[in-house]
């Protein structure tokens, strides 16, 4: 039986662990960044009346959708290239 592996373990196997253990550190602070906002956009969204809520056409059942959405574009926005 032949062994395959993905592009994705080649390319990990030729980055030196510091180096990965530096790119994972970064996931995870880019990860809790965006849950963050996720958590902060959630929180004003459901502190708005329900009267508030319909006049901007939102309902309460979507506003975790609403504030995940926007927590991932804005922290997208802020990712360095």
């Amino acid at each position: 039986m032949a062994f395959v592996s993905s592009g994705r373990n080649q390319a990990l196997q030729n980055i030196p662990l510091v180096a990965r253990l530096g790119e994972i550190a970064a996931e995870f602070r880019a990860a809790a960044e965006t849950r963050r906002v996720f958590r902060q956009t959630l929180a004003e969204l459901q502190g708005l009346s329900l009267r508030e809520l319909n006049d901007l056409g939102l309902h309460p059942s979507n506003l975790r959708q609403i504030a995940w959405e926007t927590a991932l574009a804005e922290t997208q926005d802020r990712k360095p290239v």
